[in-house]
C-alpha cells in the first residue's frame, strides 16, 4: 500500500494562484496552513491507513445494524472530539466558527486519505450547516 501524503502545496497553490482566495474578506492563509497541515498529520497517520481495510471488509449488516470496517468507528470517535467535523459551525452550536472555506479543505484531505470513510461521515457538516442556518431554535439547540 502506498502510504497517502496530502497535497497540501497544491491545494494552496490552486486557492491561491487560481480560485484567488486571498479576495475572500476571512480568508488568512497562515490560519487554513495551520489547520490543513494538522488534519493532514491526522488524516496520514490515522484515516488513511484504514483505506484498504475498508476496501476489503466492506459494511455489512448484523442484528439490523450497520457494522463498519474495523477502525472506523474508532477514527470517526476522534475525528468528531477533536472537533473536525464542526470547523465551521458557530461557535455557539459547538463549532469553531472557522469560514467555510477550511471545511472545504479537510473535507478534500479527507477524501484523498480514505474516501469511503469520508462519504460516510461528510453529511455532518452539511446538515449542521442547514441547520444553523434554517432550522428552528428547538433544532439549533
Amino acid at each position: 500500500m502506498t502510504p497517502y501524503k496530502a497535497p497540501l502545496q497544491d491545494i494552496f497553490f490552486s486557492l491561491r494562484e487560481i480560485a484567488g482566495a486571498q479576495r475572500i474578506p476571512e480568508w488568512d492563509e497562515d490560519l487554513a496552513l495551520e489547520v490543513a497541515s494538522a488534519f493532514a498529520n491526522f488524516a496520514e497517520n490515522e484515516i488513511a491507513p484504514l483505506n484498504s481495510r475498508g476496501d476489503l471488509q466492506g459494511c455489512r449488516i448484523e442484528n439490523g445494524s450497520v457494522q463498519m470496517p474495523d477502525g472506523f468507528r474508532e477514527v470517526y470517535q476522534r475525528l468528531a472530539a477533536d472537533g473536525w467535523q464542526g470547523l465551521s459551525l458557530p461557535d455557539e452550536h459547538g463549532g469553531q466558527g472557522l469560514p467555510n472555506l477550511l471545511q472545504f479543505i479537510v473535507s478534500d484531505i479527507f477524501s484523498g486519505a480514505n474516501h469511503s470513510l469520508q462519504m460516510v461521515v461528510n453529511l455532518v457538516p452539511g446538515a449542521s450547516n442547514v441547520l444553523t442556518r434554517c432550522g428552528t431554535d428547538e433544532q439549533r439547540h
